[in-house]
Formats: C-alpha cells, structure tokens, sequence
C-alpha cells in the first residue's frame, strides 16, 4: 500500500537535526525538494509537507545538541524537566551503586522522584502516565532476564473442578480452606529492572531462603497466621523475640527448611486445637505432595482433601494470586526500607529473616479481602451461589 499523501508527518528531534544539516550542506534545494527527501529518507508512513520542512528550518537551533535520550521525541523537554530528570537518574545511579547493582523497578523511579521534590503534575500524583513519559525522555527500558511457562491439560482441569465442587458443597465458604507453601528468597531481587544499559547484566542472586505456609478461607475473614520454617532452630535475628507477640506469625525449623510430615502434623493439630475451641468443623484443601501424605490420625474438626496432582496450579486458589500478592506486598516494604536506609546515609545492609518475617506478616494483613475472594472465584472450586456470595 502507498504513502498516505494526505497524511500528517511529525519528524523527530533527530530527523529534523538531519533535515537542517541537509539544508546547511545543499542550500540550492527547495523546500519542496526538501521534504521529498525527507520522505524518502526516514521512510515515513506519508509525505513530508513542505510546510513542515520551512516550519522546522525556522526551528533550527532546537535540534542542536539533543540528549540521546531525546533524540527520538517528537519535542524537546524544558529546562526544568531536564534538570528533574537529571536529578531524578542521578540519584538512582547512586542508589544502584549503594546497594550493589540493586533492582529498579516503575515503584523505584517514583518514590525516588518524590524524595528528590519533583514537581507533581496536576493530578497530584505521580501516575504510571508519568512514569511512561519519564522512561520516554531519560531512555530507561525494562529488562527482563528470563522466565518460565507451563501447560496445563484443560479436561484434567475441568474434571478436577468438578470433584471440588462435589467435595465442597457442604461447607460454607468461611468454612473451606486452603494451605499452600512457598519458598520466599528474601534477599533477592526482582527479574526484571528498568536500565538505560541494553547490554546491562544481572548480579549473582542470593540463596538465603525460608518457607513459609500461607492459609486463608474462602471469604477471606480469617487468614491464618503466617507459618515460617527456616533452617537453623533459632536464627540470630530471631533470639530473645516472641515472634508470635511481635509480629503475629510463628516459627520453626527443618535441616532444608522446607516442611515436612512432622512439622506438617505440628502445624495440622493446631489448626484442629483451634477449631475446637472456637466450636467449627472445616475443609481443607493442601497439594498432593509426599509431606501432606500421613497426617495425624484423628483431626475431628478438620477434614483434610488433597488437590488433584497434575492441574494444581489451576485449582489451588493460593496459586491465583494470593501468593504472588502477597510477594509483591513483601518487595514494596522491602524497597522503602532500603530507600530510607539510602537516604539515611548509612551504609547498605542485607535482609535479615526477622524484617523478612515481619514485612510478609504486614503484607499479609494488607492484602484485601476482595483479592482473596476474587482468587477463589477465579479457580472455580466454589459452588455458582458461593461465588455470587464472595463477588458482592
């Protein structure tokens, strides 16, 4: 298909930097000729017009001296933007300095901008509209190191669904359950960081990880206490603390830090102890997995039911976006803490398993109720009434 002639073409700051070097070397041409060679120059989607060529040659001394990072734009930021910008960059420099390559993420950009008294636009925030307009004028790109996908078989899927709905539908939705585990490395760092260096590696990644149990009911009313197992019995940090009084979450150890049958006993009969005494009688839903495979043999007020093998992911609400969540909510205390460390002016120091433990207890609390119903939802476990009951 041809050039749209009727088009409006809008050249960039570099393209009309060349245009006018063009007009300085051949002064001969007309603007005509011009902006016939404009077109064929960078390959416009129209034609230039030749009234764009005369506008832009009056312009000239705009496109002087171009920041790379700007060459691309279409106008040229004021001096007050560039000199934010500038600032805002600088001071992320120093930041991924200070903390050793550290990730910097959209939140990052923001929250430094704030610090350093960026002038907040008329909505009085810093929205995402602006982070995109800021990546645009300074360069900065997202850059993801890798990532991972799966496939799921629907008809196992479906068939799954439909044997928890079967199992489920004598329980009220506060009275269904689900308890996953995950591993939370807590001085890692995110996958994917904004940079100006397309060539940019990733640092080596820290190891240090501890598990921790996650459980919610269906509607979201009672979100069990955060349940972490790490490897040594009482870690550094965690000495002379009552981490249940302190921060609402217990603690315990095994030599991989992972759970296992007897911790996973442990943690069943005093989910059952409390049951009892509150006068309830609960489902449970956990993964097929070896540690979940002798539970103790009498839980009176706890039925527990094993999610099928193979489609898991898709059937276990945690696995929806309560975990991720809560993850999420974990990185943004993680990152305000190192922030204000930063512009403390004192020297960087790592995670420790104690402010790991007690950022992922806040974050647990602040995640809202309508995401842990929504998730719920999403799997399809839960009858057609329950959902219309979760959803409003």
């Amino acid at each position: 298909m041809g050039r749209q002639s009727s088009s409006y073409v809008s050249l960039s700051l570099e393209q009309n930097n060349l245009l006018c070097e063009k007009h300085k070397a051949e002064p001969s041409l007309t603007h005509t000729q011009l902006a016939r060679w404009a077109t064929q120059q960078f390959q416009t989607q129209g034609d230039v017009k030749r009234s764009t060529v005369q506008c832009n040659l009056k312009r000239s001394a705009d496109f002087v001296d171009v920041p790379d990072s700007q060459r691309q734009r279409k106008r040229r930021c004021s001096v007050a933007i560039c000199a934010s910008d500038q600032k805002v960059m600088q001071k992320l420099a120093e930041y991924k300095t200070w903390h050793d390559n550290a990730t910097i993420k959209g939140s990052t950009v923001q929250k430094v901008a704030l610090r350093e008294g960026v002038e907040l636009p008329s909505g009085g925030r810093l929205s995402r509209g602006w982070l995109y307009r800021f990546q645009q004028r300074t360069g900065l790109w997202f850059s993801l190191r890798h990532g991972e996908g799966g496939f799921l078989d629907q008809d196992l899927v479906d068939e799954g669904r439909k044997d928890l709905r079967a199992v489920d539908a004598g329980y009220r939705p506060q009275d269904v359950y689900n308890m996953d585990e995950t591993a939370l490395f807590y001085r890692r760092e995110p996958r994917g960081s904004l940079t100006v260096d397309k060539k940019e590696k990733g640092k080596k990644q820290s190891k240090q990880r501890i598990t921790v149990c996650v459980a919610t009911n269906a509607d979201g009313t009672d979100r069990l206490p955060l349940h972490f197992i790490g490897k040594s019995k009482v870690p550094i940090p965690l000495r002379n603390r009552d981490v249940l009084a302190e921060i609402g979450a217990t603690y315990t150890n095994t030599a991989k830090a992972w759970m296992n049958t007897v911790k996973y006993c442990e943690w069943l009969l005093e989910l059952n102890e409390r049951m009892r005494q509150e006068g309830r009688h609960i489902l449970l839903l956990v993964d097929n997995v070896s540690s979940h495979d002798d539970g103790p043999a009498q839980l009176p007020n706890v039925v527990i039911h094993k999610l099928p093998p193979n489609p898991t992911a898709a059937l276990q609400p945690m696995d929806q976006g309560i975990i991720k969540s809560l993850k999420d909510e974990y990185q943004e205390k993680k990152e305000d803490a190192e922030l204000d460390m930063f512009y403390s002016g004192v020297a960087y120091k790592p995670v420790d398993i104690f402010s790991a433990m007690k950022w992922l207890s806040e974050g647990w609390g602040d995640i809202s109720t309508k995401t842990i119903r929504n998730c719920w939802c999403h799997t399809g476990i839960v009858s057609k009434m329950d959902m219309v009951y979760l959803l409003n």
